[in-house]
């Protein structure tokens, strides 16, 4: 899942929802330097890829991308998930999306001096250009791609996940839909599962 889906799966904690924002540049056992929370939403990171990489909707939804897009199908999904996450937001949650992002974009400001430096950087290009609410357009999550594209060695097209997606959107929702579902359910025991070590 793509950086969307892993901010809304951390539930209230702004500490949880850091750790889980900062998950990809915390190897190891690094996570254990931070504080409680945080290292809570550091593992739930590492869970809900687990998770993801081997559910089985997810991984017939990769098959039809690898049609296109080879190896580099995983990395196109993850954003087209975000997207799809966007578009059928109210199916999941009763409470509005883009104040949602607002209040992500604030929460993870005031751990922002936490951040290793290139994420921090990341984080400003984010929030300034607001990629969380572009992906909820064509036009946003194709230029997400595009933008991804020219910074992955060999430069693969994954913007031609979109077209795979287009050809097949039924087959792609119905698929995302159960798995998001279980997702959900995964995160909410794993959440409790972590913040319950130690204590």
């Amino acid at each position: 899942m793509n950086i969307l889906a892993h901010l809304v799966l951390s539930g209230n904690s702004e500490a949880v929802l850091f750790g889980n924002f900062i998950g990809d540049a915390i190897k190891g056992k690094k996570y254990l330097k931070w504080e409680h929370e945080i290292q809570a939403g550091l593992l739930l990171h590492r869970s809900i890829d687990s998770y993801t990489d081997s559910h089985e909707d997810v991984l017939i939804v990769r098959r039809l991308l690898a049609k296109e897009l080879g190896l580099y199908a995983p990395i196109a999904l993850d954003i087209l998930f975000d997207y799809l996450l966007s578009q059928l937001w109210e199916e999941f949650y009763d409470f509005d999306r883009t104040q949602f992002i607002r209040n992500s974009y604030l929460s993870l400001e005031k751990r922002k001096h936490l951040m290793p430096n290139e994420l921090s950087l990341m984080f400003e290009a984010m929030k300034t250009q607001d990629w969380l609410e572009a992906y909820s357009t064509k036009e946003g999550i194709v230029r997400a791609m595009k933008g991804l594209s020219k910074r992955i060695k060999g430069q693969p097209e994954l913007e031609k996940a979109f077209e795979v997606f287009e050809a097949n959107r039924n087959t792609v929702i119905l698929h995302f839909r159960n798995f998001y579902v279980d997702l959900m359910t995964h995160c909410e025991q794993k959440s409790r599962e972590f913040l319950s070590i130690g204590h």
